[in-house]
């Protein structure tokens, strides 16, 4: 199995990478969007966690991502 600072990924890889951060980005703002119409407390509150999660998720996609191309560039 390759390590992973020697992975190369296909122009195929990064288009369905860049849809994914795409896609989460997305449901970053609507559950953002939706916190700011709700006026239940549950339901705001499960809107936060949900919100919170599609950030954790892009922000690790991305920091992968920079991390691949930064390790490409010192090779």
């Amino acid at each position: 199995m390759a390590n992973m600072s020697q992975m190369q990924l296909s122009d195929k890889d990064l288009l369905y990478i860049k849809d994914e951060l795409s896609t989460e980005l997305l449901m970053v703002k609507r559950y953002h969007d939706m916190m700011q119409h709700v006026t239940d407390q549950e339901l705001r509150q499960a809107c936060q966690q949900a919100c919170d999660m599609h950030q954790r998720h892009y922000q690790m996609l991305l920091n992968n991502l920079q991390g691949m191309s930064q390790q490409g560039l010192t090779q």
